[in-house]
């Protein structure tokens, strides 16, 4: 996945996750990812999207399980969009 198709996925991204979450690293996070992709920055994007991918990581499972969450395909989707995007920086960007 490109940075281009990063960025036509990023509002979904973002109200994926702040329907589920207002809290301000998560959010922070999120935003850092729009400003990076907006600044065609792969390295704070691939920080960026390691750090989204850690919460999904934690937090899948609740999501996943918590009967009053109504779009868990979303989340499913927006984790496998994050994975695809970082794999891809972390190709093309060494560590």
């Amino acid at each position: 996945m490109s940075i281009l198709n990063l960025r036509v996925e990023m509002d979904g991204i973002v109200g994926t996750i702040a329907q589920y979450s207002m809290n301000p690293y998560l959010t922070g996070y999120a935003s850092s990812l729009r400003k990076s992709i907006e600044e065609n920055n792969p390295e704070m994007a691939k920080i960026s999207i390691s750090k989204l991918l850690h919460w999904y990581e934690e937090n899948m499972d609740s999501i996943l399980k918590n009967q009053y969450i109504t779009n868990k395909q979303d989340h499913l989707k927006t984790r496998a969009i994050l994975e695809e995007a970082f794999e891809a920086i972390q190709k093309d960007t060494p560590m």
